[in-house]
């Protein structure tokens, strides 16, 4: 996807717009040659760095201010949708790891968390212990949340004995559009998650598992 978007956006930009002004052709082609020749597995979030040169170019090959309208607004109305769907999705981390950090539990108990981006960021914020792969001196009573999607290394094959599931909590933003989700092939920050910038899925964005360990060592 990446490539070939590279190819066709500076197909169309050098080619047809060539009697543009120079400095946004200079931009495209030093910048999109790198690109393609370096970073073609990257992520659709590259593209960005030629969208200003885009927006120099572009409303002089549409006819017409209402088409170069609607294409503005389109865009904006994209942009704004991708950006409200990956904030639900940020805030429901949030979310979930302070309805965690409020459960109650014995006094000693820990609460073991794994995974990364902002639910990370929020668990390590409010007390959360970062699941390691060597730890293993749990306590009855202590706590482990781990996300389906957000990177954890944890799975219920991988865990040890005395983990019994006690609950479950689901990430459903407004809009049921994602970012990164290797399910529907969404690879928006990552091209590993798939080959699309972003899909639209009813799924929850994600699932978050927490299990309490039942066993003293």
């Amino acid at each position: 996807f990446f490539l070939w978007t590279c190819l066709a956006t500076g197909f169309l930009l050098l080619f047809a717009g060539w009697n543009r002004p120079t400095l946004p052709r200079v931009w495209i082609i030093g910048l999109l040659i790198p690109l393609t020749a370096m970073a073609y597995f990257a992520a659709a979030r590259y593209l960005l760095v030629i969208v200003p040169a885009a927006c120099c170019i572009i409303p002089g090959l549409v006819p017409g201010r209402i088409s170069r309208g609607i294409l503005v607004a389109s865009s904006l109305l994209v942009s704004l949708a991708l950006s409200w769907a990956d904030l639900g999705a940020a805030r429901g981390y949030r979310d979930i790891a302070g309805e965690l950090s409020q459960r109650p539990r014995p006094e000693s108990a820990r609460l073991f968390f794994s995974g990364e981006w902002g639910w990370r960021h929020s668990m390590e914020e409010l007390g959360g212990r970062y699941l390691l792969v060597q730890d293993n001196d749990f306590h009855a009573g202590d706590l482990l949340a781990y996300p389906d999607q957000a990177c954890s290394i944890v799975s219920p094959a991988k865990l040890s004995d005395g983990w019994r599931p006690v609950d479950h909590f689901e990430i459903r933003p407004t809009l049921p559009l994602h970012l990164l989700d290797g399910r529907c092939h969404a690879g928006f920050y990552s091209h590993g998650w798939g080959v699309l910038p972003y899909a639209w899925d009813t799924r929850p964005a994600d699932t978050l598992h927490l299990y309490e360990y039942t066993q003293n060592p």
